[in-house]
């Protein structure tokens, strides 16, 4: 498919945000699905494949079992999200001693098997997001010790969710990657949704509520390195410790208004004044007096209370203006995120339809030279019927004039032998004779003329059938000689893989006869032994 293409850089062969993602890829599916869905860790579409059999739910590229990629980049990119299934993949290299490696990837292997044709590796998957780096060269080379040639089919099975696969020159940092080959992942916690967040204050909080040492909820970040993706945790420790924990709801996502802000204020407050009011209807009618301890309690709790208020109140501003922030930014990356993505469906749906466009006109121009071939033809055999019928017409016309023209002559003669001598009418019938033999002399020699003309009419129109025939007998020779070449080729290649495998066999039967001898010579040499050690025992 790419072997007559110029490859250098990236060569991307499946790419899940395009329109037609799996279009020179083929899909087998049995007790599972091909489709493509939102991953929600990413926010984009995905291409996930599942199935209850690794085997038998798959897609492989190329689409026809009896082409191949022919792509000579040796380094194979895959952005894969491990679904904590079975998952492996395949690919199907050409090295330079014109054999076909298979190499086979999977996460259920435990070791590394390696047979004439198929090498089998264990793989290991991180939890989310993994970007494979595949270096067939080094593989190709370790393991049979031949050097890479070209990859010829990549078969991706269940279970996992794609991105994109790509082959590229060499390894390429995360820098130097174009921005739609990276994966762009929002910052993770792994506390999930019931996370600690941390708002600082810098004074006015007991140090009693936390222990200054103690760490907060860790927040943390995924980065995809060109080798692989690490899941780092941004340390989060208080060194004051005095951080209030506010914990987020089921609702933190949602950015409240102003209206229901100042209502839920207004809730608490309400909440708080008849807790108020209570305790002190509670300690009016209570005689007895407070103790030190519950005096010092209760002035505790009123400053922990007025405190709260006074913070809420100062930080009522500061908390809208970041949520305003925060929502900016999401939505900033909603829309990049979108932009790119109407840019590649664009791109793609633009080039399909310069494809059709181009297609469409070649097509047409094909079938309106057939038409005027036709018509053309058509004209030529039109025009030459109309010249035959012509030249006939013609020779009727003057035929029919020298019979009128004689009968005029005729009758003159008539009247004139009335009135003139005999002699002289004897005279003028000899001349006229003499003329109508001279007229018919004249007619026979045109009508070989008129005839020779229409000959040659006639014999042109086959010279042009037998053209139009030599050229359509080229054509099928040559289309007969190309099939002659192909078979021969392919039978060319058929005799030297028999001639590869005799090979093959001879050496391992040459192999095992020399085993063979080895053993017969090493045992012979053991009786020996055993003989030299008797006859010293017997001596």
């Amino acid at each position: 498919m790419f072997k007559n293409t110029f490859q250098s850089g990236f060569l991307s062969i499946l790419y899940s945000i395009g329109s037609k993602p799996l279009q020179i890829w083929d899909q087998k599916v049995r007790n599972g699905h091909i489709k493509r869905v939102t991953d929600d860790d990413i926010k984009s579409f995905v291409m996930e494949i599942v199935g209850a059999n690794v085997s038998t739910t798959y897609v492989t590229c190329p689409a026809e079992p009896q082409k191949t990629l022919g792509i000579k980049l040796p380094f194979l990119a895959m952005i894969i999200k491990n679904l904590d299934k079975y998952f492996a993949f395949e690919v199907l290299v050409l090295d330079d001693t014109k054999m076909r490696r298979r190499f086979r990837a999977s996460n259920y292997q435990t070791m590394t098997k390696v047979t004439q044709f198929m090498c089998i590796m264990p793989m290991r998957l991180d939890d989310g997001w993994n970007q494979i780096q595949f270096n067939l060269s080094d593989f190709t080379r370790k393991a049979y010790g031949t050097n890479y040639v070209e990859t010829l089919r990549v078969q991706i099975h269940a279970n996992c969710r794609i991105r994109r696969v790509y082959f590229s020159d060499r390894f390429y940092s995360e820098d130097e990657l174009p921005p739609d080959y990276k994966l762009y992942l929002p910052m993770q916690n792994k506390g999930g949704v019931g996370k600690d967040i941390q708002y600082p204050h810098s004074d006015d909080v007991p140090s009693s509520g936390k222990n200054k040492g103690e760490k907060a909820g860790r927040e943390g970040i995924q980065v995809i390195a060109k080798d692989l993706i690490r899941n780092p945790t941004v340390p989060m420790e208080d060194p004051s410790g005095q951080s209030i924990m506010l914990h987020q709801g089921e609702s933190g996502a949602r950015v409240l208004t102003k209206e229901e802000r100042e209502i839920i204020v207004e809730e608490v407050r309400k909440k708080e004044i008849d807790a108020c009011a209570q305790r002190k209807t509670f300690m009016k009618f209570k005689d007895e007096k407070l103790n030190d301890l519950e005096k010092e309690a209760r002035e505790q709790a009123q400053y922990l209370l007025d405190k709260a208020k006074e913070q809420q109140e100062e930080q009522e501003d500061e908390i809208k203006h970041l949520n305003e922030l925060i929502l900016n930014a999401k939505d900033h990356a909603i829309r990049d995120a979108q932009i790119l993505e109407k840019g590649e469906i664009q791109k793609e749906l633009t080039e399909q339809e310069e494809g059709k466009r181009l297609n469409m006109m070649t097509e047409a121009e094909r079938v309106n030279a057939l038409k005027l071939q036709e018509d053309i033809a058509q004209r030529r055999k039109y025009e030459t019927l109309i010249g035959k019928q012509q030249i006939l017409g013609q020779i009727q016309n003057r035929e029919e004039e020298r019979l009128l023209d004689q009968e005029k002559k005729d009758q003159a003669t008539l009247q004139m032998m009335q009135y003139l001598q005999l002699e002289k009418l004897q005279m003028e019938d000899l001349k006229e004779r003499e003329q109508k033999r001279q007229q018919q002399l004249d007619t026979q020699a045109e009508i070989p003329r008129a005839n020779q003309e229409a000959d040659e009419m006639r014999a042109k129109q086959p010279e042009q059938e037998r053209l139009s025939d030599q050229k359509v007998m080229e054509y099928m020779k040559q289309r007969a000689q190309k099939e002659a070449e192909f078979e021969a080729e392919q039978e060319r290649i058929r005799i030297e893989k028999e001639k590869e495998i005799a090979r093959l066999g001879a050496l391992q039967e040459r192999a095992k006869d020399f085993q063979a001898e080895k053993d017969a010579l090493r045992a012979k040499r053991n009786q020996e032994q055993r003989e030299r050690e008797w006859r010293e025992k017997e001596n």
